[in-house]
């Protein structure tokens, strides 16, 4: 079986994008450092409603997540929510993780409103957690700037 892959890595193609047009990408990706290293300290996820999986979960079944994320100065636009799964020991440490993004549905007062919907696909101790990472389409990686908020 043949794969198609880019000749170009990640971090190169980034870097392709952030030199283009007399380096306009650096500039614009380094005004929004500055904004969201700005904001970060008010991100947070203030609350999280977990439904559809009745008094006993069943394998297969999905589990449906609503997180309330306050993010001060930033918009929705600025974030990627993500519903985080997997197993879970005796000390509640998550192991074996996936992540799926969560969908941006609303606006509250003090709040926006992220919904996503998690697969029951394995049996035994099972946990989650909802985690905010910054979002950029010149970033080569949500982990670049260093800054996650999970839920607590």
């Amino acid at each position: 079986m043949t794969t198609s892959r880019s000749s170009t890595p990640p971090a190169g193609a980034a870097a392709g994008r952030l030199a283009a047009s007399s380096y306009e990408g650096a500039r614009e990706l380094a005004g929004w450092y500055g904004r969201i290293r700005a904001g970060w300290d008010s991100v947070r996820v203030a609350h999280v409603d977990a439904s559809g999986t009745g008094d006993t979960p069943q394998l297969g079944a999905s589990m449906h997540l609503r997180a309330e994320v306050v993010l001060g100065p930033l918009s929705p636009s600025d974030v990627t929510v993500q519903a985080c799964y997997g197993r879970v020991d005796a000390t509640e440490e998550l192991h074996d993780v996936t992540c799926v993004e969560m969908s941006h549905t609303g606006d509250g007062d003090e709040f926006t409103i992220f919904d996503g919907d998690v697969p029951l696909q394995r049996a035994g101790a099972f946990g989650y957690t909802v985690r905010v990472l910054p979002r950029h389409e010149l970033l080569s990686s949500s982990a670049e700037p260093g800054l996650v908020v999970l839920a607590s």
